[in-house]
């Protein structure tokens, strides 16, 4: 199943939309014996890879579901990271509202990659939120806020990318706070 689902991503998504929205539902086998596990781990697996699609399908079906309890909300932090990217690859303000509020999620990972998400399609209204993220104990999650502010020409915050560009304890940060200056108006 994860074969086609990859399969359909690639050459027609939108025709795919049904599949991949059943294969993105949870499905609870339980852990209480390895191959409770084994299976519990193939249909995680399968359950990425439909997140993985619904980005590419155009659907706002698939933007409702990545927002909801079953993407943004999963308790699965590396599901809530992928619905964050399928997200960004859906594109539009709407998808930008519901990715801000990830700057704050308990994983690094889905911090930065919604970081990411709103240098793509974020606008002005996320900038206070990406200023706050430049704080943050990850120096990937400041990287990509750096980089966020940059993309979205954030004039405001060229004290604080200026800051940054020269003290962050990391030199990535550093780097990308300086490339987010140039890219400034």
């Amino acid at each position: 199943m994860e074969k086609a689902l990859r399969t359909v991503t690639e050459i027609a998504p939108a025709a795919g939309l049904q599949a991949m929205l059943l294969s993105a539902a949870p499905k609870n086998v339980g852990t209480a014996s390895a191959t409770a596990l084994a299976i519990s781990e193939r249909l995680y697996k399968i359950q990425r890879r439909a997140f993985y699609g619904l980005g590419y399908t155009k659907s706002k079906t698939a933007s409702e579901l990545l927002l909801g309890p079953i993407g943004v909300g999963n308790p699965d932090f590396r599901l809530r990271a992928v619905a964050v990217r399928s997200l960004g690859v859906l594109g539009g303000h709407d998808n930008a509202h519901g990715v801000a509020r990830l700057l704050k999620d308990n994983s690094p990972e889905v911090r930065w990659t919604a970081a990411e998400v709103l240098g793509r399609i974020g606008h002005g209204n996320d900038a206070d939120r990406l200023l706050t993220t430049l704080s943050d104990p990850v120096a990937e999650v400041r990287r990509q806020s750096a980089l966020a502010l940059g993309y979205l020409g954030v004039g405001n915050a060229t004290a604080t990318l200026l800051a940054h560009a020269k003290t962050d304890p990391d030199s990535r940060v550093r780097a990308a706070a300086a490339y987010a200056l140039r890219l400034l108006p």
